[in-house]
């Protein structure tokens, strides 16, 4: 864990970057210098030096996620038509042939395949198409 010590602090551990933050550099003396978690992954707790951990299947995290399963404005749940695997730096779209209503889906099985007697002929879809002619 890397700490910022600036002059005039009372101990060492008195200024770390903060949750959804980490930097490698020594000699710190403002926060401007710890930089935001990359998306896909979350910065949990202070002082660290390294990106943390991937965030959790069916959450997407944008950037500053200081949690595995974010809310805005660092992350959100995966929306409905879409799933998030874990780790994930965008959104990745339920395939042709498939859809899904439902949020926080984490891999490809679990979009819900067409109907039958329906088509689904694009991505991201939240409903069937259409039914299928007679």
């Amino acid at each position: 864990v890397l700490f910022r010590s600036p002059t005039n602090t009372q101990f060492a551990t008195q200024y770390m970057c903060p949750k959804g933050t980490y930097s490698n550099d020594t000699g710190m003396t403002t926060n401007a210098t710890c930089k935001k978690c990359p998306a896909g992954v979350f910065c949990g707790s202070t002082g660290l030096t390294t990106p943390g951990s991937n965030c959790s299947a069916g959450y997407l995290c944008i950037g500053g996620s200081w949690t595995a399963t974010p809310t805005l404005p660092e992350g959100t749940v995966c929306p409905a038509g879409y799933y998030c695997p874990s780790g994930t730096q965008g959104l990745v779209a339920c395939p042709a042939g498939t859809f899904s209503s439902t949020i926080g889906l984490g891999s490809e099985d679990q979009c819900t395949p067409c109907l039958p007697g329906y088509y689904c002929n694009s991505t991201a879809a939240m409903n069937v198409t259409g039914k299928c002619a007679a």
